[in-house]
């Protein structure tokens, strides 16, 4: 309920700000990118584990609401895929001559977000780099596991598509930096 408030509050703050605004400095534009995320949790002493990144598309729409010529208002409205790879190892007891029964599961979490960002700008003539710093609320939209099974050195025993959209918060919330060229 609180992350709801807190989403209300920033839509209509950043929807109320081009009637602020000086004609001219409200600019509506795409956004499109590559979206670096992982997944933490806590494993016990058991099995071994290797979680890589998953590497997936964001793209959207940005509204932009100029104040000075050096900082202004944005609020990114985007589709991002997240998740990772987790590979999981067990073994029977300490019986590391044996073959390992490996676990392989690609999580792959589609997210609607809401960012509202502040954006620091180097006004130059050409290329000027640009910060921008904010925060990020997503909704989960989609959540699928793709695993296989199977024993080192043989080949793949077993593999299953789920969805697991239960196993995840219907919300996530991010800090967000992005740097760039205008």
């Amino acid at each position: 309920m609180k992350s709801t408030a807190v989403l209300f509050s920033c839509l209509i703050a950043f929807v109320a700000m081009p009637v602020w605004a000086d004609p001219g400095s409200v600019q509506v534009g795409l956004k499109g990118g590559m979206n670096f995320a992982t997944l933490d949790r806590d494993v016990d002493d058991g099995p071994s584990e290797t979680i890589d990144n998953r590497t997936g598309f964001g793209g959207g729409a940005e509204l932009s609401i100029t104040a000075s010529p050096a900082f202004s208002f944005e609020i990114d409205f985007l589709y991002l895929q997240k998740g990772a790879k987790i590979q999981t190892k067990y073994r029977n007891g300490n019986q590391i001559d044996e073959p390992a029964t490996v676990f392989d599961s690609d999580y792959q979490l589609d997210y609607a977000t809401v960012a509202p960002m502040l954006r620091f700008t180097s006004r130059r003539s050409g290329l000027s780099p640009y910060v921008q710093l904010g925060g990020e609320v997503g909704y989960l939209v989609s959540a699928n596991e793709h695993a296989e099974s199977y024993r080192e050195g043989e080949s793949v025993t077993f593999k299953s598509d789920n969805d697991v959209k239960e196993q995840f918060a219907e919300t996530d919330f991010a800090l967000a930096l992005g740097l760039g060229f205008e």
